[in-house]
C-alpha cells in the first residue's frame, strides 16, 4: 500500500510536468497559458511532494515503533494537507476570475478580499505548529484548526460554484471550459484520501487540472491560425449548440476582403471593433462572417462603420427571416 501511494504521487508530479511542457509548446497559440493557471500546477506538485514525504517518513516511524513521534507528525501533516487543498482552491478561484473576465483591474479589486481566508488559514497553520510543539492540549487545537480549514475550503468551493452560476446566468453556455471535468476528479480524490483510501488527493487534483486544460485547449482545433478567428469546423460545433438551445444566432455581419488587402491585418482591426458574444468565422479564403444574437441592424451598422473607417473594407448585415430556423439562417449566411 505504501508503494502504491508513492507511485500515485509520482504519477501526479509526472502528469503536471507533462502539462507544463505542453503549455510551453502552446505558448504563442493558447491564451490560457498564463501564471494563474501555472499556479494550479505548482500547488499540485507541492501537494504530491508533501504526500510522498509523509508516506516515507511515516513508514520509517512505523518501522521504529516511535508512536509518539508519529502522533505529532501525523497531526502536522493532516493540517498541512488540508491547508494545501485550501491554497489550491484559492488559486483555482483566482484563475477562474481571470479566465471568465480577463480584467486585471477587476482581479486586483477582488484580490485583497478573496485573500482574507487564506491569510486566516496561514496564521492558523503557524499557530498550530507552535502549539503542537509546546502544548499538551494540542489535540484540541488540532480539531479546531482542522475544522476551520475545512470551512475555508468549503467557502472557496461554494463561492466558485456561485461565481460560475452567476456568469452562466448572464452569459449562457460555457464553451471550452468543462468545470465538472475539473471538480469531479479533484473532490473525488480528496474524499477518498480523507476516507483513508491511498494518497489520491494529489493525483485527483492533477487529473482535474489536466482535464480542465484539455477542455480549454480543445478550442484550438476550431481556430484559424492566420486570423485567430474560428474556422469552418466550428460550424458543426455551433450546430450542436443550437440543437441544445445553447446558441440562437439571428443576425450576421459579412465581410469580403478584396485581393491585395491583408486578411491578417484586417482581422486584427475587426477583432478590436467586435463586441463580446460574437462568433467570427473565416468561412472562405477572403470571407469572414460574424454571427451575433443582435435583433436589429442599428448596433451592427455602427460596427460596420467603425470597421470601414479603420480598414476601408465594406461589410453588410444579414438578418434571420421570420420563419427561418437558426440552423437554416447560419447555413444561408455561411
Amino acid at each position: 500500500m505504501t508503494l502504491i501511494s508513492c507511485l500515485l504521487d509520482v504519477a501526479a508530479v509526472a502528469l503536471m510536468i507533462y502539462l507544463l511542457t505542453t503549455q510551453k509548446k502552446q505558448l504563442d497559440r493558447v491564451d490560457i497559458v498564463d501564471e494563474n493557471f501555472r499556479s494550479l500546477i505548482m500547488v499540485v506538485i507541492v501537494m504530491s511532494a508533501a504526500d510522498l514525504l509523509w508516506t516515507i517518513i511515516g513508514t520509517g516511524i512505523n518501522q521504529k515503533a516511535m508512536t509518539g513521534d508519529r502522533y505529532w507528525l501525523e497531526l502536522v501533516f493532516n493540517i498541512a494537507a488540508v491547508y494545501l487543498t485550501t491554497v489550491f482552491l484559492y488559486f483555482w478561484f483566482y484563475f477562474l476570475s481571470w479566465h471568465l473576465y480577463h480584467d486585471r483591474g477587476y482581479l486586483k479589486r477582488r484580490f485583497r478580499r478573496d485573500l482574507l481566508p487564506m491569510v486566516i488559514s496561514s496564521a492558523m497553520l503557524i499557530g498550530s505548529g507552535i502549539l503542537l510543539a509546546i502544548s499538551d492540549g494540542a489535540a484540541v487545537f488540532f480539531g479546531v484548526a482542522y475544522s476551520a480549514f475545512i470551512i475555508i475550503r468549503l467557502y472557496y468551493f461554494a463561492y466558485s460554484l456561485w461565481y460560475l452560476y452567476d456568469y452562466k446566468k448572464q452569459n449562457g453556455y460555457f464553451r471550452f471550459f468543462n468545470v465538472w471535468a475539473f471538480f469531479l476528479p479533484v473532490f473525488g480524490g480528496w474524499l477518498l484520501q480523507d476516507l483513508g483510501v491511498l494518497n489520491l488527493c494529489a493525483l485527483g487534483s492533477a487529473i482535474g487540472v489536466y482535464l480542465l486544460y484539455a477542455s480549454m485547449a480543445a478550442k484550438q482545433q476550431y481556430m484559424d491560425e492566420e486570423t485567430a478567428f474560428y474556422n469552418t469546423a466550428y460550424i458543426d460545433y455551433l450546430k450542436e449548440l443550437i440543437s441544445k438551445d445553447a446558441f440562437n444566432p439571428c443576425s450576421a455581419m459579412v465581410f469580403d476582403v478584396e485581393e491585395g488587402r491583408g486578411i491578417k491585418s484586417f482581422s486584427e482591426i475587426l477583432k478590436k471593433a467586435l463586441p463580446q458574444d460574437c462568433e467570427p468565422i473565416r468561412c472562405a479564403k477572403r470571407r469572414i462572417v460574424v454571427l451575433t444574437c443582435v435583433l436589429g441592424r442599428g448596433p451592427l451598422n455602427m460596427v460596420l462603420q467603425d470597421v470601414r473607417d479603420a480598414s476601408q473594407v465594406e461589410g453588410n448585415v444579414k438578418l434571420k427571416k421570420k420563419n427561418e430556423s437558426a440552423t437554416e439562417f447560419m447555413e444561408r449566411v455561411l
